[in-house]
């Protein structure tokens, strides 16, 4: 629950057996207003579970914003691959052995990537915006 309207840093952590990694988000989650998490009402059969008809997953989302939106379509790609990003967003195609394969920064609100050349399989994609980063699964599959 977020008590205040402002901008948050959030970390992420991750343990298994190969170690831990962690990342933080520096001013990640924007929010407008603060949050107030719904109580949920009591199940009903034959219809929605929420009288408003919103989950409360859209009723929080619609509270609150990440500063960078990202999206990567189609996500298994075949031929080509979009980055919709800020304008500035830098971008680097990595096979899972490590090498870069393509670098780049985006140009317009949605950039396009030819990926015919590689092979089937999995691939990262790395993204980089001043104080936001991030790292996609890619698939190629044909």
């Amino acid at each position: 629950t977020f008590d205040k309207a402002g901008k948050y840093t959030i970390k992420l952590s991750v343990k298994n057996t190969n170690g831990t990694n962690s990342a933080t988000k520096l001013k990640y989650i924007e929010v407008i207003s603060p949050v107030k998490c719904p109580r949920k009402p009591p199940k009903k059969t034959g219809t929605s579970a929420y009288e408003e008809g919103f989950s409360v997953d859209d009723q929080i989302f619609s509270r609150s914003r990440t500063e960078y939106e990202t999206s990567i379509l189609p996500n298994p790609a075949t031929d080509e691959l979009f980055i919709q990003a800020r304008i500035g967003t830098k971008y680097t195609l990595i096979n899972l052995t490590g090498n870069m394969l393509i670098k780049g920064t985006v140009k317009s609100n949605t950039e396009k990537i030819d990926v015919s050349k590689y092979t089937v399989g999995t691939y990262f994609l790395k993204i980089d915006h001043e104080d936001y980063n991030e790292v996609i699964k890619i698939v190629i599959n044909r």
